[in-house]
């Protein structure tokens, strides 16, 4: 008995001492330039002795963190956090002692350890070993300075088009093909995960996010095909908005900007914790402002505004004076609530809503946006490395109208989208596995306004699966291959893309790779399904211009030994009803309409009624089809008219090399040169032409009847009347005799290649400068004989930026300056179509907090510094200076 009594007084003693002789570590970690909390941050405290990491933890969602019983000694603290440098703290503790310690981190510029999530290989890798070419844009950038739309800090990316159109309306693309209404055929726009595209019509609508600057986490653009792991969407790249955690950014944010053109904006942000499970923020936003004023002499004076549809035009209300709206308003909310049931497990419900009006620019010309609204909802899981979402998108184009024709235009089109992606790793994760599947439901609903008779057959269906692996060959070398195959409904045939990548890295923070791509891009809705009035007279002639869709069987001009010039066949709206009205069809011969030509002079008080109708051997025909740009008939040999065919993807085959990493301690540096070869290339232009006769031979025939000189001017009248409209058969049944415009997917390829450089060079740890380089060698391709169009890029050759960022280590002061170059270049976009001038702009912002409120931000943002007005799209107006000054307070 004595001898167990000792043994338990000799382990309370042993334990006791133990006890005493553990330490404790408290602290709180901060942003070392806006002293709000870094929650996240990874601490491991490591023996000063052996260097040996015993104790490690992550900082709390309030900033704090606490490690417990852990012996007396001299200790490294080391706080690791993305986007920030790390910080290491020697510090020494005695036992029983409680120590605290602050840890306070400064953000880093250094691009090296910016972390990608999901846009480049749809998992989480550093951007410097992403196997493509990769920008991330951080918070710390984008909340410096004020922005109307996300995509505006996409200015300072030099691989990326951002076509501005107006205060708050841009075009964003990459490596060109720049168009108004398909953008997001070429380049895939996320919001977490999401896609962002207008539904139906896969308009990237940066006004119509919901998404606030003060949300917004992290941009990452991903520049080159991606269509392996994303689909059709990704012909030219990811943008990929991501948006912060209410775990990770709890508080309340007001925010107040004005700024030229009457710009007024207020927005709101509240996050909070709900329990340690559950966290849920709230924002919205509003603003106004005026736009920079345009014009389009097509546009006529006045207007009757109705619906157009394939019976007929139903006016609503009487005539008006056809003037252009230049306010601009914008309305948005977007909620979000996390739930974390354990810490593996992470699930997202999100919702939002904006409503917009402003001018928008068309393939078919103007509209007047008024309330067009969109929002949706989704839900999404991460599992470890299992994921899946579903979403839905809705967008409703409100009392909008065209502004050429006043026809009100009707769209409450719907997406419904569905993911599910997993991950594998063996071999201690030297072999990877990511595979996954996609399916997309595009419901469009435009009342016959838009689609017109195809509004019950224009429902797709895009369902799409794909595989990558990732096998690390060594420490240095690894090798990426993925493979993609989707199935679209009205396509004929399913479509396989694949991917390879071979990455070296030969030390740390460099990486070089080459990489093949195959990506696509399938037709949207409107270029399967449109049915569209686009004028309903051609300069007071009875022709009606009329846009389609491409169906699925194509459209055949015909042709036989009957037919007149080349073996075609017209229609005109001058046929007697008694022969079959205009839906007949005749050879494409003009002086079989000789009578139409004596009635029409008749009315101009010309009476030719006594001259013989001149024969086919005496007057020649022309056939001329209308120029968009010009609004002129040019002249086409009747061998260039060729059937179009049924649409096929549009497939681009790139192959790239790059390189991007560390040089010395102070730069770092990307390079890019890619080879690409678009076959199947799609334009949307006028396809049937016009039946004239031939001056030359009238002024010929005429002068049997009258003096030369007469004969001449008056010839030179008749042969401006178009007489017929070469048709397109399957187009002419329900269109007869209308101008038909649509689009055509050439047989051939266009190939070019390009080069895009950047650099940065941190100076000091204040001072940093960048510079880039983009280049095209060639963004037009004239006709040839199996593209019968010029086809544009719609954007430069050439492309050159600069920045300078100050960094305020003393003073709580960040401010950059930006430069942007671009070339002139050619535009060929539905009517659209002439050239803009180069130009190059100026760009400034910063972010100043004041020493009596460390909770308060003045940013002051001025785009095109210099007022350099110019115009950056064909159609669009100058764009001048936008200087915008906000407040924000948090609390």
């Amino acid at each position: 008995m004595p001898y167990l009594q000792c043994l338990m007084v000799g382990l309370i003693v042993f334990w006791g001492t133990a006890f005493a002789q553990t330490a404790t570590l408290a602290g709180r970690v901060t942003d070392a330039q806006t002293g709000a909390s870094l929650p996240g941050t990874n601490i491991a405290v490591a023996s000063a002795d052996t260097g040996r990491f015993s104790y490690q933890t992550t900082v709390e969602t309030t900033g704090r963190f606490e490690i417990q019983e852990f012996p007396a000694g001299e200790y490294i603290l080391t706080a690791t956090h993305i986007g920030y440098h790390d910080a290491q703290i020697d510090f020494q503790v005695e036992a029983g002692e409680t120590r605290t310690v602050r840890v306070s981190l400064k953000s880093t510029v250094f691009t090296l350890e910016k972390l990608v999530v999901y846009s480049v290989s749809r998992k989480k890798e550093k951007a410097v070993d992403a196997p493509a070419s990769v920008h991330v844009l951080e918070a710390t950038e984008i909340q410096s300075r004020p922005a109307l739309t996300p995509v505006e800090h996409l200015l300072s990316v030099g691989e990326i088009d951002v076509i501005r159109t107006g205060l708050n309306q841009t075009r964003v693309a990459v490596r060109g093909f720049n168009n108004p209404l398909a953008d997001a055929d070429k380049l895939l726009m996320l919001t977490d995960y999401r896609n962002v595209g207008i539904p139906s019509m896969r308009y990237n609508i940066s006004r119509l996010l919901s998404t606030a600057n003060q949300d917004i986490d992290r941009i990452e653009v991903v520049s080159g095909p991606g269509s392996a792991l994303y689909g059709p969407n990704a012909a030219n790249g990811v943008v990929h908005i991501l948006t912060k955690s209410p775990f990770d950014s709890k508080g309340t944010q007001l925010s107040i900007t004005a700024g030229e053109r009457n710009l007024l904006m207020g927005a709101v942000r509240h996050a909070d914790v709900i329990t340690p499970k559950a966290a849920y923020r709230i924002s919205a936003r509003y603003y106004q402002g005026t736009d920079w004023k345009s014009t389009d002499e097509a546009e006529p004076a006045t207007i009757t505004k109705g619906f157009n549809g394939p019976n007929g035009r139903t006016t609503q209300g009487s005539e008006i004076p056809n003037q252009r709206n230049f306010d601009v308003e914008h309305i948005s909310v977007d909620a979000r609530i996390d739930i974390r049931p354990s810490p593996d497990v992470n699930t997202v419900l999100s919702s939002g809503y904006a409503r917009a009006t402003s001018l928008d620019f068309t393939d078919i010309g103007a509209a007047q946006s008024i309330d067009w609204s969109y929002w949706y909802t989704q839900g999404r899981i991460s599992y470890e490395n299992f994921f899946a979402q579903t979403f839905l998108n809705v967008g409703d184009l409100g009392k909008s109208y065209m502004l050429r024709t006043g026809d009100l235009i009707i769209d409450k089109s719907t997406l419904l989208g569905m993911q599910l992606q997993h991950g594998a790793g063996f071999l201690e994760d030297r072999q990877r596995f990511t595979y996954g599947a996609d399916a997309f439901f595009t419901r469009p609903d435009t009342r016959q306004t838009v689609n017109g008779r195809n509004e019950t057959t224009d429902d797709i269906n895009e369902i799409g699966v794909y595989l990558q692996s990732e096998t690390r060959l060594s420490d240095q070398l690894t090798v990426v291959a993925a493979a993609r195959l989707d199935d679209h409904n009205h396509l004929k045939d399913r479509i396989f893309s694949p991917r390879a990548a071979l990455v070296f890295q030969p030390k740390v923070g460099q990486n070089f790779r080459a990489t093949y791509n195959r990506s696509f891009t399938t037709p949207p809705n409107s270029m399967l399904f449109l049915d569209i009035n686009i004028s309903p007279t051609l300069g007071g002639l009875p022709y009606a211009m009329r846009g389609l869709g491409v169906s699925t069987t194509g459209y055949t001009f015909q042709r036989n030994d009957l037919g007149g010039a080349g073996g075609l066949f017209m229609q005109s709206p001058f046929t007697p009803e008694e022969n079959g009205g205009r839906s007949a069809y005749l050879p494409a011969e003009a002086t079989q309409m000789w009578p139409v030509v004596v009635g029409l002079m008749q009315a101009q008080n010309v009476n030719l009624s006594a001259l013989p109708a001149p024969g086919p051997d005496q007057v020649n025909t022309h056939l001329k089809i209308l120029n968009l740009a010009t609004q002129a008939f040019d002249e086409v040999a009747p061998e260039e008219l060729t059937d179009l065919n049924a649409f096929r993807p549009t497939i681009n085959n790139t192959f790239e090399i790059g390189y991007k990493g560390t040089i010395g301690t102070d730069w770092f540096v990307t390079a890019d040169v890619y080879h690409s070869k678009i076959e199947n290339f799609a334009r949307f232009d006028t396809q049937t032409p016009n039946v004239f006769l031939d001056a030359a031979s009238l002024t010929a025939y005429l002068q049997n009847f009258m003096p030369a000189e007469n004969a001449g001017a008056l010839a030179q009248g008749i042969a401006q009347i178009p007489l017929g409209t070469v048709m397109l058969q399957e187009a002419g049944a329900q269109n007869p005799a209308d101008l038909i415009l649509t689009y055509r997917s050439f047989p051939g390829n266009v190939s070019l290649y390009g080069a895009n450089f950047s650099l940065n060079y941190f100076a000091t740890p204040t001072w940093q400068l960048g510079g880039n380089y983009s280049y095209i060698s060639k963004n037009f391709f004239q006709k040839s004989p199996k593209q019968l169009q010029e086809i544009a890029l719609n954007a430069p050759k050439h492309k050159l930026g600069g920045s300078l960022r100050y960094f305020g280590q003393d003073i709580p002061l960040n401010a950059q300056l930006r430069m942007n170059y671009v070339d002139g270049y050619p535009v060929a976009s539905g009517v659209y179509i002439g050239q803009v001038d180069s130009y190059w702009t100026l760009h400034f912002n910063a972010e100043w907090s004041p020493a009596f409120s460390s909770n308060t931000r003045f940013r002051l943002s001025v785009q095109n510094l210099l007022n350099n007005k110019h115009r950056e799209f064909i159609g669009t107006p100058k764009i001048g200076r936008l200087g915008m000054l906000q407040v924000t307070q948090s609390f």
